[in-house]
């Protein structure tokens, strides 16, 4: 198979570099009562890569459709509540086997960005702690969107779509590489995040 040569490599951070996933849909459960928990999982569903600002007042709404009693909740204090929450789980995370090794190989190759719905202070001081800094060229949060991120590096970098790596656990990873045509590697149970090595070359 001809080596692919990218001019550019961008990683999704929850899943993907950090096992956090799970730990941050739990902390959707947390943060609202019990009677919430129907319309939490009913939003998780249709939206699950969804940033906190937007699905927490969603989860609220659905809610009071659902004729729960949410007049005691307030979405600007759960939304608070959350990134507490959220905060001190991405902490206590672990890293994904061989990220290390990973982003080197990656940091080798092209610029290094990371991309992810988790605000961008947030993100970049969950970067600077793990001691990532050197191998991440910029790193990208909310309110950031993935499609309009991928859109500036693409003329960044005057790169070719083909030429641009996502590298992702999720449908807006995945939706965010097929906007663009870039390239797409799925991070999944059968797929570990140090396959993605036996892609690509030097741009």
């Amino acid at each position: 198979m001809e080596t692919v040569r990218f001019k550019v490599i961008v990683f999704d951070f929850d899943g993907t570099l950090v096992d956090t996933a799970s730990a941050k849909r739990k902390a959707f459960f947390e943060v609202l009562p019990k009677q919430c928990h129907a319309a939490v999982e009913s939003v998780l569903c249709a939206d699950p890569d969804g940033s906190r600002h937007a699905v927490i007042p969603s989860m609220l709404d659905e809610a009071r459709r659902s004729r729960v009693d949410v007049s005691g909740l307030d979405a600007e204090a759960v939304i608070a509540a959350y990134s507490d929450a959220v905060r001190q789980a991405v902490g206590q995370a672990p890293d994904v086997p061989g990220v290390h090794k990973v982003l080197d190989w990656a940091a080798g190759l092209a610029p290094v960005y990371i991309f992810s719905i988790t605000p961008a202070r947030e993100l970049s001081s969950a970067i600077s702690r793990r001691r990532w800094s050197g191998y991440i060229s910029q790193v990208f949060g909310y309110p950031a969107g993935k499609e309009d991120v991928l859109a500036g590096l693409l003329e960044r970098h005057g790169a070719q779509p083909e030429e641009v790596l996502v590298v992702g656990d999720g449908r807006s990873d995945r939706d965010a590489a097929a906007a663009h045509g870039c390239c797409f590697y799925q991070i999944s149970p059968g797929r570990p995040l140090h396959g993605v090595m036996n892609l690509g070359g030097a741009g």
